[in-house]
């Protein structure tokens, strides 16, 4: 989560999908590529991992099976 939705009202959509999805986590920052938490939960093959944000060529998780 970007730095700046975390300081804002606790009803942001981080806060909504941490609620929202089982065994979620909230990781606040902007650059994770050298973070050792972050890319050993990307890296383990027993995850599936997603980014969330939104743009043209997003897939709607309502209409969309993914794995």
């Amino acid at each position: 989560m970007h730095p700046k939705e975390f300081k804002k009202t606790k009803n942001g959509t981080g806060h909504f999908t941490n609620l929202s999805l089982k065994n979620c986590e909230i990781h606040i920052g902007i650059d994770f590529s050298q973070n050792d938490t972050i890319n050993e939960i990307i890296n383990n093959p027993s995850n599936a991992c997603y980014v969330l944000y939104p743009s043209a060529k997003s897939i709607n998780l309502n209409e969309s099976v993914i794995r």
